[in-house]
């Protein structure tokens, strides 16, 4: 079913346009309905005058190669990490951070490398891993291993055991046991909740439905001053 019928049998059911819009944006998330087109298939019939014309402000997002928007995927991701961010009362300071490090020797927890290093979140902050910020989830770790890690969400041990693992198999396996290690010497037990994980996907859904409504309100009301400019 397209927009248009969908948008139709909502009419036909006797519903507002204000009720259909939400409706629209969830069943359709990448299309860009407006009040002004809901309205427009309320006074165009589908098989009346005018039919064929392309309603306002449906179209999907353009693509535009490296200039493209930012996405709301990208806020969505935001508001997850600083959730787990939060969740709990435990703090650390800089003195808590050095003694980390100075449990993986200064060196990358991955690779085991001696290079400039960063702050990694063992099991990463997102709503599918429950990462957590406190010191036992954050590991010394090249920037690198860092980025390796990152590509496609990865936990350390997806990492260390996966094809872009930065050691052999054997040495992955080591420092796989000697991550696990430090993070129970820190008291930190990684979270596998599956309620928490359907709070994080609701709390996902939410910001991506209020960015919509959002966006459909602003582009409501520049269309409506182009339409009808103030003097």
């Amino acid at each position: 079913m397209g927009i248009g019928d969908f948008i139709r049998d909502r009419q036909a059911e006797g519903m507002s346009n204000d009720d259909i819009l939400p409706l629209v944006k969830a069943q359709f998330a990448g299309a860009r309905t407006t009040i002004n087109s809901i309205r427009w298939y309320r006074t165009n019939p589908k098989n009346g005058p005018g039919a064929s014309r392309q309603p306002p402000s449906t179209i999907g997002p353009r693509k535009r190669g490296s200039d493209s928007r930012y996405h709301i995927g990208n806020g969505q991701n935001l508001v997850i990490r600083n959730i787990l961010s939060n969740i709990g009362h435990e703090s650390f300071n800089k003195s808590d951070w050095e003694a980390t490090k100075l449990y993986f020797k200064n060196k990358c927890a991955d690779c085991g490398k001696k290079r400039e290093l960063v702050r990694d979140h063992a099991v990463p902050l997102n709503k599918a891993k429950l990462g957590q910020h406190r010191i036992g989830n954050l590991v010394p770790s090249c920037k690198e291993c860092n980025n390796g890690k990152r590509k496609g969400g990865k936990d350390f041990r997806e990492y260390l055991s996966g094809s872009l693992s930065p050691v052999s198999e054997e040495e992955s396996q080591e420092k796989i046991k000697t991550i696990a290690g430090y993070m129970e010497s820190r008291g930190y037990v990684p979270l596998d909740n599956e309620e928490l994980r359907t709070i994080m996907e609701r709390a996902h859904k939410e910001v991506s439905a209020l960015a919509l409504r959002y966006i459909s309100m602003i582009n409501d009301l520049l269309s409506d001053n182009a339409i009808n400019p103030q003097m």
